[in-house]
């Protein structure tokens, strides 16, 4: 099955992604192998509930691949820094790898502005989580499904005021009227 979006996946993931092969256990197996991978590093990650990926069952098959391709590369940097020897909760060092597999480069000043500890997350076009520091896990009690399938507004709720103050600056670093690092003064607020 030739689909542009697997490219990021790994090859053996990929070759399963056929007729023959429901998504749904590739995606099962990547999420099941991240949260062993999480309780080796002391955290526990919830994969989905009921037994089963039901948020990724029920999305269009283009959407599943991309989300696997993401998934998969985000898994990958993980297993990278493992296989180096560094703890996934090294939130800069982990960040730093998965900027370089997407082919970004932070502008100056990010880097030393997060600090360890810092949660620190990247959406899609989608609004659809595609990075989280591990330690995004300590305070977030959804599963791997629903962070991966669903968008962050039916997750997460906050005042609207608030949230439009959020969003228009978000549209802001999207259309370059900010640029560089940027302060966010958002208050302190429940999710």
């Amino acid at each position: 099955m030739a689909n542009d979006s697997l490219h990021h996946v790994d090859p053996s993931v990929r070759s399963a992604i056929d007729p023959r092969c429901a998504p749904v256990a590739v995606f099962r197996d990547l999420v099941d192998r991240f949260c062993s991978l999480a309780d080796r590093q002391g955290l526990f990650v919830r994969p989905y509930s009921g037994g089963s990926p039901n948020h990724f069952a029920a999305l269009p098959s283009a959407r599943q691949a991309e989300i696997l391709g993401n998934f998969q590369r985000y898994f990958d940097v993980c297993e990278e820094a493992v296989a180096h020897g560094e703890s996934l909760l090294n939130g800069n060092q982990f960040l730093w790898r998965m900027f370089q597999r997407l082919g970004l480069r932070p502008c100056s000043g990010l880097m030393t502005s997060i600090e360890n500890g810092d949660v620190v997350e990247i959406y899609d076009s989608a609004f659809v989580q595609v990075f989280r520091s591990l330690s995004f896990f300590a305070i977030c009690s959804y599963t791997l499904d629903d962070l991966l399938c669903r968008p962050f507004w039916e997750l997460f709720r906050r005042d609207q005021a608030l949230f439009g103050r959020m969003v228009g600056i978000t549209e802001s670093v999207l259309s370059e009227a900010i640029t560089g690092v940027h302060a966010w003064d958002v208050p302190d607020h429940s999710v």
